[in-house]
């Protein structure tokens, strides 16, 4: 689909998510890939490099596999079919972010800092992607920085195992981090000098 099919999605789907919040009815997406991710560390785990590669390959490769299906399947519908189920698609994948993020009124350097990542997090890095590469674009996102987060969350040796997922997160939240910094540093330009937050 188009690239104006990709903005119109994203802003309904963040709409859908600030209005009417998590679908509780249904199993979250993002348990799903959490389970995932813990199920292929737990049959992979090996403090090595090439462990943790295969650990990516694997998980991202699955990921890919359903985003490329569920892409393709989208596209045999009508324009306005494929943006209204893309959109409820997408909207699953964004978490509440509450807009006093932009208020600066932030007064401790560890709050601050929290608000700061949720906003790249759960807002400017969801829609980025969506913009650029649809519903696929915010499904594999949201699973590298998920893969990032249950690593991180490990106790025991990761070291090596983590380097590729750490890596691979650090790519794709460059860009998200400047644009964060940016939006942050117009709206509260003397906390993000005071706090250095990103």
């Amino acid at each position: 689909m188009s690239f104006m099919s990709n903005v119109i999605v994203a802003f309904i789907a963040y709409f859908i998510n600030k209005t009417l919040g998590e679908f509780t009815f249904v199993k979250s997406p993002m348990i799903m890939i959490n389970d995932l991710i813990n199920f292929v560390e737990k049959k992979l785990y090996k403090n090595s490099v090439q462990a943790g590669g295969l650990f990516v390959v694997i998980v991202l490769g699955i990921m890919s596999f359903i985003s490329i299906v569920l892409t393709l399947y989208l596209s045999y519908f009508n324009t306005y079919v494929y943006i209204f189920v893309s959109s409820f698609v997408a909207s699953v994948f964004f978490s509440h972010v509450g807009l006093r993020v932009f208020l600066c009124e932030q007064e401790t350097i560890t709050t601050f800092k929290e608000y700061t990542v949720k906003l790249k997090e759960n807002l400017v890095a969801p829609l980025l992607y969506i913009l650029l590469f649809g519903i696929a674009g915010i499904i594999l996102y949201k699973t590298i920085r998920s893969m990032d987060l249950v690593l991180k969350n490990k106790t025991g040796c990761y070291e090596d195992f983590s380097k590729i997922t750490f890596t691979i997160n650090e790519i794709v939240d460059f860009v998200p981090k400047k644009i964060t910094f940016y939006l942050m540093s117009r709206k509260c330009k003397n906390r993000i000098t005071r706090f250095n937050v990103l």
